[in-house]
């Protein structure tokens, strides 16, 4: 019964009786238009979002935008350039046809505030539009070089000094930086990056377009359009540097990987570019303790605390409740018969932590919801096997030609010598028969075809969808010619 079957990684859950597989949970993305609920194992992937007034295909893979944004697609340059920013839907609704203010900007003749915006009157006699009310700042004003937004809100620019919009970093959109002198040194000021439709120099073309050669000249094209004979900008993040410090991603230079740490203890995690591959980046310690690690002589990171309980000292989230017991056992520790009960804001938690290894209790930070949500490194007694091995006290086995399963009891592992109808296989070789082709699922599960290959319709194996007609001669075509080789 395929309404019985649990969802898998990235599936939707459209359905109240919809269940993710087990060591997957429901994960609600996306605000209003946006939101969508999938199954997922990372938890750090699924709380990800952009923020207003971002790009959210920016990053890989792209996000869902942060309350209250949701995606939307607009010429927001002003030109012909079409590009994502997560912004509120009502402003997404009507921007197209009003052009209203929303970024926090000086407001323009006939210009007016979107939706949701503050129209804020500065004692220079001039407006602005703001979040809310309580971020007008009249009488308040940014030094040159400084941009007038980098308050979240809006603050004016100094008298002597204009507020100009330019591509001050090549890879970010425009932005607006308090400039010395009136509009005419404002205008005279020549962008970071090569502007779209313009003839390419040394530097680089801007964000969201691209170098191509166009009739024997070297030009900064939109993205989006297509391009015969492209130039490559060679810019990249040197190691010991953020990759996105330019507020877009740069990726990090030949012989450096992009690496996220807390690298220190006065701000989140972040990523640095550092000489090596990802092995090495894994091996640099953190700077500071997180998530109920002993703390030693490193400080506590941001957003978590000193906890005193028993013979250590951990750090545990600033939002959880420290109670000193004598005896616990701290986060991340291995729990058995002779340890002391978890430590508080921990819960005993049974999985297969490491793929080579039985399962085993440890103290996880959190409750037993958070246990639950924990992916096992490895597949337990009858899982379908994915990109994960078999657990240790598991056997690989490819049964019943449906796909390739751990199972308790190697001896229930019985391989046929062919593969029948609608049995799995991989190449057309181990079909019983005189077969060429193999038939298509959509989940990408190959199976045999009868011996005329032809694509039976047949009741799907577990965790396959059968494809509608029309489609089935285009996998057969792919199939085939793949076989022929």
């Amino acid at each position: 019964d395929n309404s019985k079957m649990c969802k898998l990684l990235d599936e939707r859950i459209d359905y109240d009786d919809d269940e993710c597989c087990e060591g997957l949970f429901e994960c609600t993305q996306g605000f209003g238009r946006d939101e969508i609920t999938t199954c997922q194992s990372d938890r750090a992937k699924c709380d990800a979002c952009s923020p207003l007034f971002t790009d959210p295909f920016a990053v890989s893979p792209p996000q869902f935008c942060c309350e209250p944004g949701v995606r939307c697609v607009q010429p927001w340059n002003g030109d012909d350039n079409w590009f994502w920013l997560c912004i509120e839907e009502e402003i997404c609704d009507v921007w197209y046809d009003t052009r209203c203010v929303f970024n926090l900007r000086a407001l323009g003749e006939g210009e007016e505030c979107c939706p949701g915006r503050y129209t804020c009157e500065l004692a220079n006699g001039g407006k602005t539009c703001t979040m809310s009310e309580e971020d007008c700042k009249p009488d308040q004003c940014t030094p040159a070089g400084n941009d007038p937004y980098s308050s979240g809100g809006f603050v004016g620019c100094c008298e002597g000094t204009f507020q100009c919009l330019n591509f001050w970093n090549p890879f970010a959109d425009k932005f607006f930086i308090c400039h010395e002198g009136d509009q005419a040194a404002c205008e005279a000021v020549e962008p970071t990056c090569v502007p779209v439709d313009t003839a390419k120099d040394e530097r680089p073309c801007c964000i969201h377009t691209q170098g191509c050669k166009v009739e024997g000249v070297d030009m900064c094209i939109p993205e989006t359009s297509e391009c015969e004979d492209p130039i490559e900008d060679d810019v990249c993040t040197a190691a010991g540097n953020d990759p996105y410090a330019t507020g877009s991603l740069v990726p990090c230079c030949e012989g450096s990987t992009q690496c996220e740490k807390w690298w220190s203890p006065d701000s989140y995690p972040f990523n640095l570019c550092v000489a090596g591959t990802e092995a090495d980046c894994a091996a640099i310690p953190p700077s500071c303790a997180f998530d109920g690690a002993v703390k030693g002589e490193l400080p506590c990171c941001k957003s978590f605390v000193e906890c005193d309980a028993g013979a250590v000292t951990t750090c545990i989230h600033e939002t959880l409740i420290c109670e000193s017991d004598d005896e616990c056992t701290p986060a991340n520790a291995t729990l058995d018969e002779a340890s002391p009960e978890c430590c508080a804001g921990t819960t005993a938690c049974k999985k297969y932590w490491e793929e080579d290894k039985p399962a085993y209790t440890k103290c996880h930070l959190g409750d037993e919801n958070e246990c639950n949500s924990v992916q096992d490194a490895c597949i337990v007694t009858n899982g379908y096997r994915d990109a994960r091995p078999c657990c240790v006290d598991t056997f690989e086995c490819d049964t019943n030609g449906q796909g390739w399963f751990c199972l308790a009891d190697e001896s229930s592992c019985v391989i046929p010598e062919c593969r029948k109808v609608g049995e799995h296989a991989s190449t057309a070789a181990e079909c019983c028969g005189d077969v060429t082709i193999l038939c298509l699922f959509m989940n990408g599960t190959s199976f045999c075809p009868d011996v005329d290959s032809q694509c039976p319709e047949l009741e799907e194996p577990s965790g396959a969808v059968a494809l509608v007609p029309g489609v089935w001669a285009f996998a057969l075509l792919c199939l085939g010619l793949f076989n022929r080789e």
